[in-house]
């Protein structure tokens, strides 16, 4: 499995990969991103941009051809998006009401007196945050929530979901979205 990201939620999601016995072939993250000690034994890549990285991803992918991009700063184009991989973003907010930016999401739906928020596995395609959905978690929100609070509730359960459906990938060998059953194996 390959993984591209930034922060907190990239880590723990390769730790936890690799804690199942999950093969990560790559890590990719920006310039300058702290890299774990515990992640010294990876190939990690650091990158301003990750479409320059395609011939890597080509060679490096063989476990399901899954690429999770999860804390992601990047925006997959060409040529990475004419590999023949499944490329599963989590994403920080219920989709497709809340695209883009997770933080500008949780600022959103607290200006918006939202009941209700949530987390978003989609597969990756041209546009932004509009590939077809694979799961989706959503938790309530209390009338006084903080950003603080829902930042952080959004970021564990973004590390949840991204369990549940690495289990499911793993198990089946296959991602299943919604919509459609595509075999990544």
């Amino acid at each position: 499995m390959i993984f591209v990201g930034s922060g907190a939620l990239l880590w723990r999601a390769v730790e936890h990969a690799r804690s199942v016995g999950c093969s990560v072939e790559l890590v990719v993250h920006p310039i300058g991103e702290f890299v774990p000690a515990w992640a010294g034994e990876l190939r990690c890549e650091a990158t301003t941009d990750v479409n320059e990285l395609a011939d890597l991803f080509a060679t490096v992918s063989t476990d399901h051809q899954v690429v999770w991009s999860t804390g992601n700063p990047f925006i997959f184009r060409k040529p990475i998006l004419d590999l023949e991989l499944t490329i599963l973003n989590i994403h920080g907010g219920p989709l497709p009401d809340y695209r883009g930016l997770p933080m500008a999401g949780a600022v959103y739906a607290i200006l918006n007196g939202e009941n209700s928020f949530g987390v978003t596995i989609h597969r990756v395609d041209a546009g932004i945050d509009t590939g077809s959905i694979v799961d989706q978690m959503l938790f309530d929100v209390a009338d006084d929530v903080t950003l603080e609070e829902l930042a952080l509730t959004v970021s564990q359960t973004c590390h949840d979901l991204f369990v549940s459906t690495l289990d499911s990938v793993v198990a089946n060998g296959q991602v299943h979205s919604r919509t459609d059953q595509v075999s990544t194996s």
